[in-house]
């Protein structure tokens, strides 16, 4: 897909409309070189209001930040490969 910005405008607002379709949350980029649309990019993003909990690395209640599931799983997987 590479449409001049002037011309062939209307299957340009086509293709920017499919990539709008069904975005509640994220962006739509659109990419232009030399005076061309060469890409359009959709990012949807799903929006949640789950805490984190991982009785692992936790005492009692308290509540793990994602932070510290990342590092962890990181740490996991470094020890796995180490260990094979």
């Amino acid at each position: 897909m590479s449409y001049p910005l002037k011309k062939d405008s209307s299957k340009l607002l086509g293709e920017i409309e499919k990539a709008l379709d069904g975005v509640i949350f994220g962006s739509v980029e659109i990419y232009v070189q030399d005076g061309k649309v060469v890409q359009i990019s959709k990012r949807s993003i799903q929006k949640t209001n789950i805490t984190i909990t991982d009785q692992s690395l936790t005492q009692g209640t308290q509540t793990t930040s994602a932070q510290q599931i990342v590092q962890s799983t990181i740490r996991n997987r470094i020890n796995i490969k180490t260990k094979s």
